[in-house]
């Protein structure tokens, strides 16, 4: 039990995660040969790191050149549909032309609990800045070969799919692409091409993959409810952080795959390798008795990716609680508690106040419009404009202002109120 927890220690330190699966260790950090030393130590406990081992490599699942074992033969182990091409070096799913689509299946249903994927794959094109797409899909579904709209495999899945979006299709979008996101499905849900697949989005993340000179690689690790996306896009040999998510129920029996599409604009979408893994990890006696292959894809988040849909009508509870919002809600406290009336017109003096201050600094400049304007907000006091105006002339215009004053507001007004009001009138007279 501790070789065991000392291998998980390994594996969430970074250990494990120096792209296992390669040939040979490109960059800085513990040689093979140090780790090795340090596992005997641990005993039989090497078998249970996914270094890429070739006890923990499915081959069953996996997509390794040389490509053997792929066609229509029910004795092979991939099969292939639309413009998918097999050469010695790779798997185009889709040449750089308009409206192709491609993909490949692995044969076999597969029954891992925890398992971690590794796909070596090249997305690259003639298209410059924006022009070009669409982009490659990942996919682990109950259904395989079924050629669809979304990156060339159908829509309203039962499963896990990882997109790999090179073109953004709505324009609004604050995402930078190339960009990965994940969706976990159960047939109920429609993936937007027009808003990115935004809505139903779980995490994503921006990722620089597409025209890269070296190799690019992208790891799938799903493990007791936690799935997690990890790339290698610039030649270093080390994973970096994409997608991390808990929560995730993700059925056994189903097929691994990846599917490419293009449109008005077009890239090769090539894949390289596809490795799978199979983690050693233990279950507790509930989830052991769990039948694995019954049960619906799902995600236990805290937030539904249908919140993610912008509410065209402008729904007031769905949106974030601005200064505008705010002060409405200001406004409807204040008239439950019937002081609305009281701040209104607190508001109206104290802005007339002002308003009388840089009127009467401009009234100087012999200004007839300022002056009659003055005379209007004198209407609430007729000493409101001649005492507040610097310029004596203009108060033969205010002389004639209504006589109305603040006393009209006697009977609305609460003790409160009536203390304001005078207050006001002392600082007005």
């Amino acid at each position: 039990m501790a070789a065991a927890a000392a291998a998980g220690w390994i594996w969430r330190w970074g250990w494990g995660r120096r792209c296992p699966g390669r040939s040979g260790l490109r960059g800085p950090g513990p040689g093979p040969t140090i780790l090795k030393l340090f596992l005997l130590l641990l005993g039989p406990v090497a078998a249970d790191i996914t270094d890429g081992n070739s006890e923990h490599l499915k081959r069953e699942h996996s997509l390794i050149k040389p490509y053997h074992g792929i066609g229509s033969s029910s004795t092979l182990l991939w099969d292939f549909q639309g413009s998918t091409m097999l050469t010695s070096q790779y798997v185009r799913l889709t040449p750089d032309e308009r409206s192709k689509e491609g993909s490949i299946w692995n044969h076999l249903p597969c029954f891992l609990k925890d398992w971690e994927m590794h796909v070596h794959f090249k997305v690259h094109g003639a298209g410059k800045k924006n022009l070009h797409g669409d982009g490659i899909a990942l996919w682990y579904t109950r259904d395989r070969l079924v050629p669809g709209p979304v990156f060339g495999s159908k829509d309203n899945f039962h499963g896990l799919a990882i997109f790999l979006d090179t073109y953004p299709n709505d324009e609004t979008t604050e995402r930078v692409f190339p960009y990965i996101s994940v969706m976990v499905n159960n047939g109920s849900l429609s993936y937007d091409h027009s808003k990115d697949g935004r809505w139903t989005e779980l995490a994503g993340c921006t990722a620089d993959f597409r025209n890269r000179d070296h190799d690019t690689f992208l790891a799938v690790r799903y493990s007791r409810g936690r799935l997690t996306v990890m790339t290698d896009l610039e030649d270093k040999n080390e994973w970096k952080n994409c997608i991390d998510i808990t929560g995730v129920r993700l059925p056994t029996g189903y097929y691994f795959g990846a599917s490419a599409g293009t449109g008005d604009l077009s890239d090769n979408h090539d894949i390289i390798s596809m490795k799978l893994f199979q983690l050693m990890v233990e279950h507790t006696p509930d989830e052991e008795s769990i039948d694995w292959t019954k049960i619906e894809p799902s995600v236990n988040f805290l937030k539904s990716p249908k919140d993610n849909v912008d509410d065209p009508t402008g729904n007031f509870r769905s949106g974030p609680l601005t200064g505008w919002r705010v002060f409405l809600l200001l406004l409807l406290l204040l008239q439950g508690l019937g002081w609305l009336h009281e701040l209104l017109l607190l508001l109206l003096l104290l802005g007339g106040c002002l308003a009388g201050k840089v009127l009467g600094l401009l009234c100087s400049c012999q200004c007839r419009l300022l002056g009659l304007l003055l005379g209007f907000l004198g209407c609430f006091n007729k000493g409101f404009g001649r005492g507040l105006t610097w310029s004596k002339g203009w108060g033969l215009v205010l002389e004639n202002a209504k006589k109305t004053d603040l006393n009209y507001f006697s009977g609305h007004l609460s003790p409160g109120g009536q203390a304001l009001k005078e207050i006001l009138r002392v600082q007005m007279s």
